[in-house]
């Protein structure tokens, strides 16, 4: 009798669930709309100011690696301090505004004044300058299936409180296989073939953290990434770059509920879509949305390394499939269509050279998906 009213409940579930599920329209959404979005800090030390300026698109846009970012150019970016001071930032490409190191006074409030090619008009909220201790180390811990690298920072005079972080990865990795021919009617010599290389990777998730009911500043092996050890990012050598930034509470805020929007959505238990308000807004339409919340203070930033030696046995293995496949020369045409697939083997029947063996160049090729050269700080 329990199976059944058990049974009972969960078939009750699925139709109520089901019968509750209605498409949704907003009304208040016009796709037409090109929305201006902020991203950067007001850097007040020695480190330069990135502003980056960009337009919402249609979601189809942002889906992939063609992901397309429409940046907003030809705008005048202005740093203005309320000591009456101004500090212009310079556009280099694709929306980025930069300006060197501002050495900002750390006594007085900043914002951004932002002029679009079409006269659009926007200003952030004048802020207060949070500069960043030190973070105190990075680390990682083993996890059941890879590690999850992380961060331990802390404020003696308990006056930072909110904490995000941004992450840059690098790695060195290697083919899964050995070739020095390529199958090109039919067969070329490759000298040199490359079969070692660097690929990165920047953060795409929003690390926050925050010590405001804790009686210290201290913040405890905060969580960067997750990596697991099937991951071609520890099959050799990885280092990765961790930057430090401090929010206000309202910026914190923001953070939050911006991570909440992206990251937390999915299904019924999840939280609910919510505005992230931000600190900018268009002075000149008074209608027409901003996105963002421009921070002013200094970057703290620390870089570890990791060796595949340093991972108790952790075996990374390819995230793709590398098959094989045989190629007999007899079968080779004049109407064979050419191509330059690696070749692994040569297959001999005695002297005579009857075949090959060949695999898909993301297999064999590592320039595919990385570079050749090592990064400038690479041990």
């Amino acid at each position: 009798m329990k199976r059944w009213i058990y049974i009972a409940v969960i078939m009750a579930s699925i139709v109520t669930f089901g019968m509750c599920k209605k498409p949704f329209f907003s009304s208040t959404i016009d796709p037409n709309i090109k929305y201006l979005v902020v991203e950067g800090l007001i850097n007040s030390g020695t480190d330069s100011t990135i502003i980056h300026l960009s337009r919402t698109g249609k979601i189809d846009t942002y889906y992939g690696n063609n992901a397309i970012v429409n940046g907003e150019l030809k705008a005048t970016v202005t740093v203005e301090g309320d000591d009456n001071k101004s500090y212009p930032l310079k556009e280099t490409k694709n929306g980025y505004y930069v300006s060197a190191g501002l050495n900002l006074n750390a006594g007085r409030n900043y914002r951004l004044r932002i002029i679009c090619a079409n006269g659009q008009v926007c200003l952030s909220d004048y802020e207060a300058v949070k500069p960043s201790p030190p973070i105190d180390s990075l680390g990682y811990n083993f996890t059941s299936d890879g590690i999850t690298i992380y961060a331990n920072s802390h404020d003696a005079a308990n006056n930072t409180r909110y904490y995000r972080w941004e992450y840059q990865e690098e790695w060195q990795f290697r083919t899964a296989y050995d070739w020095h021919y390529i199958s090109y009617a039919p067969i070329i010599s490759v000298p040199n073939p490359p079969t070692y290389c660097y690929a990165g990777d920047s953060s795409s998730a929003i690390v926050l953290a925050s010590t405001i009911k804790q009686s210290q500043d201290v913040v405890y092996q905060a969580p960067m990434v997750a990596i697991t050890g099937a991951s071609e990012k520890l099959s050799i050598r990885y280092s990765i770059l961790v930057k430090q930034y401090v929010l206000s509470q309202k910026g914190y805020d923001f953070w939050t509920d911006l991570k909440k929007n992206t990251e937390s959505l999915g299904t019924i238990f999840d939280a609910q879509p919510s505005n992230a308000q931000g600190n900018v807004e268009c002075i000149s339409d008074a209608s027409q949305p901003v996105v963002g919340y421009v921070s002013v203070g200094t970057v703290q930033s620390k870089r570890i390394f990791i060796d595949k030696t340093d991972l108790r046995g952790l075996i990374s293995q390819p995230a793709f499939l590398c098959p094989l496949e045989t190629v007999l020369l007899k079968d080779i045409t004049p109407s064979t269509p050419p191509n330059t697939l690696p070749i692994i083997d040569l297959l001999y029947d005695g002297p005579t050279l009857i075949g090959f063996t060949r695999t898909p160049q993301i297999c064999a090729d590592c320039t595919v998906r990385g570079m050749l050269k090592k990064p400038s700080f690479w041990k």
